[in-house]
């Protein structure tokens, strides 16, 4: 009891501390007063024995586990590298603050030996001591550390993976590059931005992996992959990756309308079919539009190439594509295109009441068509064209107005499958898809398709005389179509339809002659105009030229009579 210094008093304690005596402070951690030896600790840590570590870390076997975690703080205090192999052995204490307090230690020591000790301490049920051990780690720099911290980067807490990760691009290399890949899609923009900062730090290297990754299904790592080739300046500059970059970047802040302009040059890209075709499959609904709509551009060159890609698509899609032979206009390569990259949606499905709904013509059709909610997907477009469809039944005209004013709203989603219905025999159907398309001002081919169905028709020798789609020719007024026009012998819209050409701005309308055998040169008619403020009569009589152009004959004044 003498030795241990039975009277040993807490100011012999600060005097032997101010001493730096560290005989007698080790001999005061055999004290039987608790309060006495933690004095003594606390002493020998302030002071930085180190030639007290070994006193110290005796007292790891201490029964009283507070002698033993102020030792352990005292050793870590002291911290020089005669500790860790205390310090190693203590990461495994069954007390959560003892193994804490290793674990850091450890990381301030960064020495080599300890990181099998620490990869250990990553699994640790006390998330502290998994964090402390992933910064340790980091703090050590050992490469054979990283596979343990990739998978600790990608679960736990997001303190856990954060830390995992800074200790990781710590290490640096390009052997962490895999690892800082995999967690470029974190949930965490703490994570995300550690991974994106340790790729941007290897270099160059990287830049082949992040293009990989604008392919991803996941939000947050395409757009870590697009800072990161950012920042690299390794924006690629041509095919398929480009077309992946674009794609990807389109969909960050995705606008309400498809911006036309990048569509253009997506389409452009040399070699971008194959990238365009993989992107119909894309969970991202951006992606897939511009990638249809690129592809739409492309036009029938491409047609087979995505008609082949959906060869395995589900079956409901792929029954739904099987049924393509039926819809208005076909067989057209704008079906099949269409119907292909809507097949190709991973997301794809039918509604089946409303598909039921559309092959049918009643009441509950046309309030379907009637209600707001009623927002078409889709895979329900070729049924919505098959409304617009001639038919006597009672509602017929409303059903197909409705039809209309739903697609015309649609434009872009709708114009492959109206390019082929403007070629439907349904001359309704036609023109009303006729309508529609020229309504597409943007699209060369959409107004085109019109002409040449209108010329096609013409030149078959079909009678297109007070037909739908003649009369929609005449409103549409589109000045290519003007000679197709002449070529069709006149009803009464396409004689003031010849009068207006001639007067501009005059009023005119037809008045209704006796009924009479239809002559088969000869189409004559009573146009009622106003002339200062006068109503007045003009008899015209058009004929067939040596062109084979219906005209006046004679042909109408240059003055108004």
């Amino acid at each position: 009891m003498a030795l241990t210094g039975c009277d040993t008093k807490p100011e012999d304690i600060a005097k032997w501390k101010a001493e730096k005596n560290t005989g007698k402070l080790v001999k005061t951690l055999g004290d039987e007063r608790q309060f006495m030896r933690l004095e003594a600790i606390k002493a020998l840590a302030e002071i930085g024995a180190a030639d007290a570590v070994n006193a110290l870390g005796a007292l790891l076997k201490d029964p009283d586990v507070v002698i033993v975690h102020a030792a352990l703080d005292a050793l870590a205090a002291i911290g020089t590298p005669a500790i860790e192999p205390y310090m190693t052995q203590a990461v495994t204490f069954d007390t959560d603050p003892a193994r804490l307090t290793a674990a850091r230690a450890l990381g301030e020591l960064k020495s080599a030996d300890s990181a099998d000790a620490l990869i250990t301490a990553l699994n640790d049920p006390y998330e502290a001591v998994a964090v402390e051990a992933a910064v340790s780690l980091g703090k050590i720099g050992a490469p054979r550390a990283i596979p343990a911290l990739a998978d600790s980067s990608q679960k736990g807490s997001v303190r856990l993976r954060g830390a995992s990760v800074t200790s990781i691009r710590q290490i640096g290399s390009e052997a962490t590059m895999q690892p800082l890949l995999a967690v470029l899609g974190d949930e965490s923009p703490k994570v995300r931005n550690e991974a994106s900062a340790g790729l941007i730090e290897i270099g160059p290297a990287v830049a082949p992996h992040v293009i990989q990754t604008l392919r991803s299904a996941n939000d947050f790592e395409r757009r870590s992959a697009l800072a990161v080739l950012d920042a690299l300046r390794q924006v690629p500059a041509a095919g398929s990756d480009l077309v992946w970059y674009m794609l990807a970047d389109l969909a960050v802040d995705p606008q309400p309308d498809i911006q036309k302009s990048e569509v253009q040059k997506l389409a452009q890209i040399d070699g971008c079919e194959p990238a365009l075709i993989d992107a119909l499959s894309h969970s991202d609904a951006g992606i897939r539009e511009y990638a249809l709509q690129a592809l739409e551009k492309i036009g029938e060159p491409v047609a087979a190439q995505v008609l082949a890609a959906a060869g395995s698509v589900q079956p409901e899609a792929a029954k739904w594509l099987s049924g393509r032979s039926s819809w208005a206009g076909a067989p057209a390569w704008s079906l099949d295109l269409w119907a292909a990259a809507t097949a190709l949606n991973p997301e794809f499905r039918q509604n089946n009441r409303e598909a039921g709904l559309l092959n049918n013509t009643g009441t509950a059709t046309e309030s379907l068509l009637k209600s707001g909610d009623f927002r078409p997907d889709r895979e329900i477009i070729p049924l919505l064209i098959g409304q617009m469809a001639s038919s006597e039944t009672r509602n017929a005209e409303t059903r197909r107005t409705l039809a209309f004013r739903k697609l015309r709203a649609y434009k872009e989603r709708a114009k492959l499958p109206l390019l082929a219905a403007v070629n439907d025999e349904d001359l309704e159907l036609a023109a009303r898809a006729a309508r529609i398309l020229v309504d597409i001002d943007d699209d060369p081919r959409a107004s085109q398709a019109v002409l040449s169905s209108f010329g096609r028709r013409i030149e078959a020798g079909e009678n297109l005389y007070d037909t739908p789609f003649y009369n929609a020719m005449i409103e549409l007024d589109m000045p290519e179509a003007h000679e197709l026009l002449l070529q069709v012998r006149p009803n009464p819209r396409g004689a003031m339809y010849t009068f207006r050409k001639k007067y501009p701005g005059v009023q005119v309308s037809n008045m209704s002659l006796p009924e009479g055998q239809q002559h088969p040169t000869a189409e004559p008619f009573r146009l009622k105009y106003l002339k200062d403020g006068k109503a007045r009569e003009m008899r015209v009589i058009f004929r067939p030229d040596d062109r084979g152009n219906w005209m006046p004959e004679p042909p109408l004044p240059d003055e108004l009579p």
